[in-house]
């Protein structure tokens, strides 16, 4: 969408920007297939709070206050717009100064404009170097703002910022759209200039691309590459009937399309939705109203890691607080009360006022993953060893780096620590859907993330879930009931006590003390004349990661093919409802890097 300083650069551009727009958009959006839950990670995500607060090239702080106390939350990012001209760099960091300084992180907008008129090739000339200077002063400038008041970079008081250069290129309606050659050259020029001596948990760099391809060009042309950008974002309206070309359309039939693209292009990269709202042509009130609460979920449920409000009722009515339209009136003001609702869900995160840098580095760079917090703890038979599992396999150096049970994208570490039995697979199967992760068994029975944190990230909608926990030669076992899953907080599950365990299905290893079956060596869940004859059938082996090992130990010998002797026939009993969407986490960040 056209922003607030194309206002004053290409005012009669706005009328060719619709022209576009209806040749581009007719019937497209409406088109876009409705999907399920997810496209790539159910996994409920810790969504960043953020807004464009107003209208007006300069945000009303105090309006802004009001519509915090309302929602009763901070927003953590304030989206701010500005462009590439010497005379408005005051502007641009006074306002980065004033959001940090009120609680907020700065997310500024930088639209690719210069003192020159016409700038229909802006992106070709910043190529060639015609705003070279101008960068360098900007990055002089974000180095005192980032510094803080001590102006020391890497201290206590540092700043953060996200910065969005030239936004919706693949639209049809800015200057710095039409050419991606230039626009990619454009973006590493100016990343090259102003990116050296940040770190990652200083600035992040957001590619954004309008929600649907405008002008024959598609998002992809113009993506700058992985080592320069951090963030996708994506801008997406539903425009209802209030032009002509538009529809009424659903969070699902505006993102569905450029999510999947995006995550095909790059499938590690956090997704933020930058710019967002809904009007009430022809719907009314109550229909905007119900679509802010399903845009908040599917935000959640698509792993979104950002989102921030477009409230300005600029070519509709977008605003959600002090706008002409509402649900119901705070303080004098047309507001939706969905939208406080919404906000209000510890699913979102706003400003912390503990934290002096306002999110933590993995809120920042939108590599944590939200949900409710699991202390899993479960033994191995064919691990055990009198009174404790042994570590026989990762002593010996054959638990691999990259986990065993094709996890989407797969884990890989740079070395196993030495507490570590193996790894192990868990699922989570709400009625809606199933999530699949990998996880590290430690020597104590825990079982905790690849990055060593506690197992996060679990839920795939607050509410009753079966877990299920499985081996690569051990059968699986479920939890004995659904468990109430929230949004945020800790459960502790002990599957080492059989009560917890849906029809007591594991071996006994001490009194009171159980550990999941040995004898699974084919993986079917099953133990039974098969898995024997297997064994059977493969030779000694030392030195080796193997399913028919089954103690354990990196050896393939008659001590596997006695145990398997002597167990009884079982098979898994995993509370697994036949109708499921099968998907998977988001990935795991290696604690090494």
């Amino acid at each position: 969408m056209k922003k607030i300083f194309a206002y004053y650069w290409v005012f009669g551009g706005c009328f060719l920007a619709l022209v576009g727009m209806f040749f581009g958009i007719l019937g497209l959006q409406s088109m876009l297939p409705i999907r399920g839950l997810a496209l790539n990670s159910p996994a409920t995500s810790c969504l960043i709070l953020g807004i464009h607060p107003n209208p007006g090239t300069m945000p009303d702080w105090t309006k802004l206050d009001q519509l915090e106390l309302w929602q009763s939350k901070k927003n953590a990012s304030i989206t701010i717009y500005s462009a590439t001209v010497t005379k408005y760099l005051d502007y641009t960091f006074g306002q980065l100064e004033t959001t940090w300084n009120r609680g907020s992180i700065p997310s500024l907008s930088l639209e690719f404009w210069s003192d020159n008129p016409d700038n229909s090739t802006i992106e070709t000339r910043i190529m060639q170097g015609e705003l070279d200077g101008y960068f360098a002063d900007f990055r002089t400038r974000l180095m005192t703002y980032i510094a803080g008041p001590d102006q020391q970079l890497n201290t206590r008081d540092d700043r953060r910022i996200y910065l969005r250069p030239g936004h919706e290129a693949n639209g049809n309606w800015y200057g710095w759209s039409g050419n991606p050659e230039a626009y990619i050259y454009a973006w590493r020029r100016m990343y090259g200039i102003v990116n050296p001596g940040f770190s990652k948990s200083q600035l992040q760099w957001i590619w954004s691309v309008n929600n649907t391809d405008q002008g024959g060009i598609t998002a992809e042309s113009y993506y700058p590459g992985d080592i320069y950008v951090d963030w996708f974002g994506i801008d997406g309206y539903n425009w209802g009937k209030s032009f002509v070309w538009g529809d009424w359309n659903s969070p699902n039939s505006i993102f569905d399309n450029m999510l999947t693209r995006l995550r095909v292009l790059s499938p590690n990269k956090p997704v933020s939705i930058n710019e967002v709202s809904s009007t009430t042509t022809p719907n009314g009130v109550a229909a905007k109203n119900q679509w802010i609460s399903a845009m908040f979920e599917y935000a959640h449920q698509n792993n979104i890691r950002m989102l921030s409000w477009f409230n300005e009722d600029k070519e509709t009515d977008w605003a959600i607080y002090s706008g002409r339209n509402g649900d119901t009136i705070y303080q004098g003001q047309n507001v939706y009360s969905n939208y406080a609702t919404a906000v209000k869900d510890k699913r979102v995160i706003g400003s912390s006022g503990d934290n002096p840098r306002i999110l933590t580095d993995k809120q920042f760079d939108g590599s944590q993953i939200c949900g409710a917090t699991l202390i899993l703890k479960a033994y191995l038979s064919g691990a055990w060893n009198i009174d404790k599992m042994r570590n026989l396999l990762n002593s010996k150096g054959l638990v691999p780096k990259t986990d065993p049970y094709n996890s989407n994208p797969r884990v890989t570490l740079e070395a196993i620590p030495t507490n570590i039995i193996d790894w192990v697979k868990i699922d989570l199967i709400s009625p809606l859907a199933r999530v699949t992760k990998s996880g590290l068994l430690q020597s104590d029975g825990q079982i905790i993330e690849p990055d060593g944190s506690n197992l996060g990230g679990l839920n795939v909608q607050p509410g009753l879930t079966n877990i299920t926990i499985g081996h690569r030669n051990h059968l699986a076992v479920s939890t004995a009931s659904s468990i109430e899953i929230p949004a945020s907080g800790q459960i502790d599950l002990d599957i080492t006590t059989n009560e917890n365990v849906k029809g007591g299905n594991q071996a006994t290893l001490a009194p009171n003390t159980y550990g999941l079956k040995l004898g699974d060596a084919n993986g079917d869940n099953l133990i039974n004349a098969f898995d024997r004859s297997q064994l059977r059938a493969v030779p000694d082996q030392i030195n080796t990661y193997s399913s028919f090992d089954l103690n354990m130990d990196g050896v393939i010998s008659s001590a596997d093919r006695m145990l398997i002797r002597t167990k009884q026939d079982s098979l898994a009993i995993k509370q697994i409802p036949s109708a499921v969407k099968t998907l998977t986490t988001a990935p795991t960040k290696n604690p090494q890097s």
